[in-house]
């Protein structure tokens, strides 16, 4: 059974998730881990084979959802996890716009599978998860 990621520092946003993963019957084919920290997150992915990473873009209590995502692509054993972000900033113009004072993660805005409204367009994980997966 592949595992899945969520990381959100609220964590009614990621049981939202979960809601419509079990309505997809995701929850018989993957096995669902959720955090609401990036430390915290980077511990599960060493104690656990992480498939997909989903977290959200903006987390201002927490790492980014790009510097998360810079420091798994800078390590070995976490470079090659897909990870999709979702956001309300889902171009790559507003990406940049809104991270343009940390310009040092800025070159990974690009660096993710896939990015979703999270708002408008969350039900697009229906198809984009199983796809990234392999399936």
């Amino acid at each position: 059974m592949k595992t899945i990621l969520l990381i959100d520092e609220v964590p009614e946003i990621t049981d939202e998730i979960i809601m419509f993963f079990q309505h997809w019957g995701f929850e018989k084919k993957y096995n669902i881990i959720q955090t609401t920290s990036s430390l915290n997150a980077f511990f599960i992915m060493k104690e656990n084979k992480v498939d997909l990473v989903i977290q959200n873009l903006f987390r201002p209590k927490t790492f980014s959802g790009l510097l998360t995502l810079k420091l798994m692509k800078s390590k070995k054993e976490f470079k090659n996890i897909p990870s999709i972000l979702y956001s309300v900033h889902t171009t790559k113009e507003s990406v940049k716009k809104y991270f343009a004072e940390y310009a040092d993660i800025l070159e990974y805005h690009d660096k993710f599978d896939a990015i979703v409204h999270k708002k408008k367009e969350i039900k697009k994980l229906k198809e984009i998860v199983p796809e990234l997966l392999g399936e």
